[in-house]
């Protein structure tokens, strides 16, 4: 599992797909996780370099006990 580091938080993310200048950043709604994607990324993969990512508290990120404080 790959993670990287937000304001003290693990945040999951996956990539698939081949190696090449054309990215596809795909991500998802308020109460799914990046494994929404899963049927969809081996026929994305074909031509794109996908990269998935779950917000936290969703999925394979780590959980928040409070929103923004800007709110």
């Amino acid at each position: 599992m790959c993670y990287f580091e937000f304001e003290g938080n693990k945040v999951f993310f996956e990539e698939a797909g081949c190696e090449n200048d054309k990215h596809l950043l795909l991500l998802h709604g308020n109460t799914v996780s990046s494994r929404f994607f899963a049927p969809i990324i081996p026929l994305l993969s074909k031509k794109y370099h996908v990269i998935t990512i779950d917000f936290l508290g969703n999925g394979g990120s780590d959980r928040i006990d409070e929103g923004p404080e800007d709110l």
